[in-house]
């Protein structure tokens, strides 16, 4: 069963456990938070900047983690 949903979420980037970068190609990502549950995003107007600005979030919350 597909299921569609558009709809506005807000992670906190502590919460993020890992992310799925591997579908490029197709302009997704998923994104696992703490509790295993995962989030597709897709169709990027612009998939690299997203990327990039993820990625950078992610490993500056982790050198604040590690300040702490």
């Amino acid at each position: 069963m597909k299921l569609d949903t558009h709809e506005q979420i807000e992670i906190p980037i502590r919460n993020i456990r890992g992310v799925d970068l591997n579908e490029s190609q197709k302009k997704k990502m998923t994104i696992i938070i703490e509790d295993s549950s995962e989030f597709l995003f897709m169709d990027f107007l612009r998939y690299d900047k997203a990327r990039q600005n993820l990625e950078e979030a992610i490993l500056w919350q982790s050198c604040q983690a590690e300040r702490s």
